[in-house]
């Protein structure tokens, strides 16, 4: 083989793995964002839905629930669930159970105050919220 291909190919092999390793930097970097920009979105929609709900005489579940069905900023197939102090149903909107909402899960949640769990094919935010 000629040194002149030789080195083009040495060249060409350098360029494609810089690139490449530039491209999964980005790639991960870009997901790693988009997760924690996911989880900020989903605890502030908790916290105003929860805020609605309890603050405000008005508002019930059954008003809430037409609220939120018309909420433009609400993402595809979202599920909010409330519970109060006894583990009890307040809100809703999961109405075919696809959550499993466990009472370990809530007693995560009272105990670390915010957990991140997956469940298939749900990334589900657990958020304990007090009032004002």
């Amino acid at each position: 083989m000629e040194i002149r291909k030789k080195l083009t190919y040495q060249f060409i092999a350098i360029v494609a793995l810089i690139l490449l390793v530039s491209f999964l930097e980005v790639y991960f970097s870009f997901s790693g964002t988009r997760r924690e920009e996911f989880y900020d979105r989903l605890a502030s929609k908790a916290t105003m839905v929860a805020q609605m709900l309890i603050e405000i005489d008005e508002i019930d579940a059954e008003l809430l629930k037409r609220i939120e069905k018309n909420n433009p900023l609400s993402l595809p197939n979202e599920r909010i669930v409330i519970y109060d102090y006894l583990n009890n149903v307040v809100y809703s909107t999961d109405e075919d159970s696809a959550l499993h909402i466990t009472l370990e899960l809530i007693d995560d949640v009272r105990l670390n105050d915010e957990i991140r769990v997956k469940q298939k094919p749900f990334e589900i935010l657990g958020q304990f919220y007090t009032g004002p």
